[in-house]
Formats: C-alpha cells, structure tokens, sequence
C-alpha cells in the first residue's frame, strides 16, 4: 500500500544542474558562430559585387567609385553588422583589357564578447574578390 521511497530521490535536480550549463554554452556558441557567419557572408558578398562592378567601368576613376558603391549598398542594407563601419580597398593596377581588378572588403564584426567576458568582443574580419575584365571591352 505504501510506497517505498527510493534512495536516488534529487537525482534530477543534480543532473539538470551539471547538464543546463552545459546546453547554455552550446547555444551560445551557436549564437555567436552564426553572427560570425552571418557577417563573413555579407563581407564576401560586399567584395564580390564591388569587383563585378568595377570590371564593368570604362575607366579606373569610375572603377574605383562604382566599386566603392556596391559595397556601400549591402553593407547600408545591414548596418548593424561592422562596429566601425566596413574598410574597401580597390586593386586596379590590372586594369586593362584582359586583365582583372580585385576589391578588399574588411569588417569588424561584434561576436565574442557574449560567449567569453576576458576575449576582445570583435574580430576582424577580410575577403578579397577578384575579377576579368573582358579583353574586348575599351578601357581608357
């Protein structure tokens, strides 16, 4: 009629208590490795159309400014994601028929200070795109 009390009664409690750190940490490494990917994609993407733009110029001044522009454009698009803006710098010793122009993009992006207090929270972040210029096209 009565039950007989188990001796492993709390058992739970003591489990819960090793395993919630535990399952926190995972979830915000996840956090944090998103918003690092999340960044580094909006960095490749920024890199890619500024070279893509500035292959398609007539001239090396408006190369530099179109390039300029497009990375301009995805980064107004998420303004949260550089804490002091974004950096571009335009390659165009290439620039000529057949040759290429290659466009860096850099960003410090916030990350690790949520997941560990003593780590700076930023990390920098680079890509550099490159692309052909047609050997058909006029360049001046």
């Amino acid at each position: 009629m009565f039950k007989e009390w188990r001796k492993d009664t709390g058992s739970v409690t003591a489990e819960l208590v090793m395993v919630c750190p535990i399952l926190i940490i995972f979830f915000l490494v996840l956090i944090v490795g998103g918003n690092l990917e999340k960044t580094m994609s909006l960095v490749e993407d920024a890199a890619r159309a500024g070279a893509q733009t500035a292959a398609l110029q007539g001239n090396s001044y408006a190369a530099e400014i179109g390039a300029r522009e497009a990375v301009g454009l995805d980064f107004r698009e998420n303004p949260e994601a550089c804490v002091n803006g974004e950096t571009v710098s335009v390659d165009l010793s290439q620039f000529r028929p057949g040759g290429w122009v290659s466009v860096t993009v850099g960003c410090e992006a916030k990350s690790f200070g949520l997941l560990f207090p003593g780590i700076s929270s930023t990390k920098y972040l680079t890509y550099t795109a490159s692309f052909p210029i047609s050997k058909y096209t006029e360049v001046n």
